[in-house]
């Protein structure tokens, strides 16, 4: 009975797309395709995807050396050539504010080259934890409408630990994705014709 009953399992997951549950659901407008399926972003933390590589700014910089500093990053590093969002250090190598390149880029074309970082920044930015869930960031990047946030520590909110950005949550549901097109690439069954004989 037992194998019986395992054996029907395995063939309901592996041949049927839907149960009696799933087609229900289906029936009012909500299409599943995988009924056990726990979320990506219920599962991976900031830590896992977040950039550790970070470029930051003393406070008293102006913009206009902040941008060339950005420019004279290395070619090679694309964690540095992909950052938009900069965190702001003042005493200590405390975190005191983040500034965005577009706002550096506007100062120096508005003549403000001399303006200081702290003076363009954002001084209560939104932030992230690397022990936080990537739904929860999901949910506070829809709440405070920004798509990248400093890192910083638990117990030290003062430091920097890396930075987290919109794109980097949503590889949690790609990465799902392509495992879940790579399952039913397996499972598809190929269908083998029989060769024509050329005539004689």
């Amino acid at each position: 009975l037992i194998i019986g009953a395992s054996a029907a399992f395995l063939v309901s997951v592996l041949i049927l797309k839907r149960s009696v549950l799933t087609e229900k659901i289906a029936r009012h407008g909500f299409h599943l395709t995988r009924e056990y399926d726990v979320d990506p972003l219920e599962v991976l933390f900031v830590g896992e995807v977040m950039e550790h590589t970070v470029l930051t700014f003393d406070a008293e910089l102006p913009a206009d050396e902040a941008l060339r500093s950005i420019s004279g990053t290395d070619p090679l590093s694309v964690a540095e050539r992909r950052q938009m969002l900069y965190p702001i250090l003042g005493d200590g190598d405390r975190l005191t504010g983040v500034v965005t390149r577009t706002q550096l880029e506007g100062a120096v074309h508005n003549g403000c080259g001399e303006t200081t970082v702290s003076a363009l920044s954002i001084r209560t930015p939104v932030v992230a934890h690397a022990d936080e869930t990537l739904r929860a960031v999901a949910v506070r990047m829809a709440d405070r409408e920004v798509d990248k946030m400093p890192v910083v520590g638990r117990d030290d909110p003062g430091r920097v630990v890396g930075i987290v950005t919109l794109t980097m949550l949503l590889a949690g549901r790609l990465k799902d994705l392509q495992e879940a097109r790579d399952y039913e690439r397996v499972l598809r069954p190929r269908v083998v014709r029989p060769r024509r004989r050329s005539p004689r």
